[in-house]
């Protein structure tokens, strides 16, 4: 189940960067949670796929040019880490975003239960004991 795991992240962050909201959520469970870095100003937990979903056409509408490179994706078995490649722009502020996070991803039965966002790549290996 793992390769498929990670599958399911690459498309996410694949569908992400085509501006295809709903299928980065494709491979979400109905509950899915989303745990935004603590440090980011809009930090919270978001709940279920349409929670969600508000949020991320929100961010997208505030940023400009929003792509995430996948450098590379750990197999955990279960989990996911995604070591990602952000760039970005605000776009009323024209602030440039250049930024390396981590993403851990948890599956039960084949399905995103749960995202954890860490903008400090460290943080997010040192959570999976991998640095």
């Amino acid at each position: 189940m793992s390769a498929q795991n990670v599958g399911a992240v690459r498309r996410a962050w694949e569908a992400f960067n085509r501006g295809d909201l709903e299928t980065f959520l494709a491979d979400a469970a109905a509950d899915v949670e989303f745990e935004e870095d603590p440090a980011f100003p809009e930090a919270a937990v978001f709940r279920g796929r349409e929670e969600i979903l508000t949020y991320l056409k929100s961010f997208h509408e505030a940023m400009a040019d929003h792509h995430f490179e996948v450098e590379e994706l750990r197999d955990l078995g279960d989990r996911v880490l995604a070591l990602l490649h952000e760039t970005a722009r605000g776009t009323s502020s024209g602030v440039g975003v250049d930024q390396r996070p981590a993403f851990l991803y948890e599956f039960r039965d084949g399905l995103i239960v749960r995202v954890r966002a860490y903008l400090d790549r460290a943080e997010g290996l040192a959570a999976v004991g991998g640095g």
